[in-house]
């Protein structure tokens, strides 16, 4: 970070420009001295897929895998809101996970259905940890402190 910081600040003489491409899910977890007014010409942002953004998604991410004929990628999608490709790739992979556990050729319905679950329980896992990372250590001690 520092060397990046560095020869975007222009100490580092040696080169006549820095290009920087980067791509991050989580924005809220990057260095605010990276993120800081002047840093970067330009900042695209990229917005979640939509319904059919992300059936299309999980076509792709399903391709390597054998989809029992239950499995509806549609409703899938329907029911992952907000949620990125990789988050995607992610249910996919948990359900053939599920399904080689159970011995089985193909991903059943049922797998996404536990897949996604087990995506929605740790999402939840991981804001809770990232609200307690945020929280100040005397905030954390006085419960009333965040009633009062």
């Amino acid at each position: 970070l520092n060397a990046i910081l560095t020869s975007m600040d222009g100490l580092d003489t040696s080169n006549n420009g820095v290009i920087v491409m980067a791509a991050t899910n989580r924005l809220e977890l990057l260095d605010p001295a990276l993120l800081r007014a002047g840093r970067f010409d330009r900042i695209v942002q990229c917005p979640l897929p939509d319904k059919d953004g992300r059936e299309a998604i999980l076509k792709v991410c399903c391709k390597k895998y054998i989809l029992g004929d239950d499995v509806d990628l549609e409703r899938i999608a329907r029911f992952t809101p907000n949620t990125a490709g990789a988050d995607l790739a992610a249910i996919a992979n948990e359900a053939a996970i599920r399904a080689a556990r159970r011995g089985a050729v193909s991903i059943n319905q049922v797998d996404f259905q536990g897949g996604l679950d087990s995506f929605m329980s740790g999402r939840a896992l991981q804001v809770s940890s990232l609200i307690d990372a945020v929280t100040p250590k005397w905030l954390k001690g006085n419960p009333q402190a965040t009633t009062g």
